[in-house]
């Protein structure tokens, strides 16, 4: 599947609360995907860094909570590495597949996009189009693609699975820069998060029912 083409986009005002890019959100310049690298620390999963392709350069910092989903919220916390600032916050629910993101002070919510999936779903407010991640495969161990509202590649995110410290990376296509960047990897953390913390509960739940069969 090829990835995401930009498109050509209107000339508009930037949102209230976004900071003027120096590149629009989508690029018409033909470039090579951005790759950023997902580190975690320790084995709490507690602190995360992104780095960008060289692998040395921090672009994004995150800061979780204890983990659970009745812990203080927001439950993730993301900061841009640059300058040291919160951009985004994440926040899961009990008794919801509902994920609440913040980017920039402003509400974005991740829900899912149909009955019977999986996928979760997200409008931008950098493009004013619609997004989803969904798993890449039956038997994906992580591994995720982001599309848009014409089924087009937008990024990926493949997981380094029993890796020591490395959560995976992101491929990012062809105009995915500026918000709309920090938008898909905000929303690829949240759904990679609540798809890890979603087996951690079936992995307990599993455990619970053996013990209590074994008793």
């Amino acid at each position: 599947m090829a990835y995401y083409q930009a498109q050509a986009q209107p000339e508009s005002q930037p949102l209230p609360g976004y900071a003027q890019s120096s590149s629009p959100a989508y690029d018409q310049k033909p470039v090579a995907p951005r790759v950023l690298h997902v580190y975690h620390e320790g084995f709490t999963h507690r602190r995360v860094q992104i780095l960008d392709s060289d692998k040395r350069t921090p672009v994004y910092r995150i800061n979780a909570n204890s983990g659970g989903l009745f812990s203080s919220k927001p439950h993730l916390r993301i900061y841009e590495a640059a300058t040291d600032s919160e951009i985004a916050t994440i926040t899961f629910h009990s008794i919801s597949s509902d994920i609440d993101m913040t980017i920039q002070n402003r509400p974005i919510l991740l829900s899912k996009s149909g009955f019977f999936t999986s996928a979760h779903g997200f409008q931008s407010l950098a493009t004013g189009g619609s997004f989803k991640w969904k798993s890449d495969g039956v038997f994906s161990c992580g591994d995720m693609i982001c599309l848009d509202e014409r089924e087009q590649l937008v990024a990926r995110f493949k997981s380094s699975g029993w890796a020591m410290k490395k959560e995976g990376k992101f491929e990012l296509g062809e105009g995915v820069n500026g918000v709309l960047m920090t938008e898909v990897v905000v929303s690829g953390i949240a759904m990679y998060e609540y798809m890890r913390r979603q087996r951690n509960c079936s992995s307990a739940a599993a455990g619970a029912a053996g013990s209590a069969g074994a008793s």
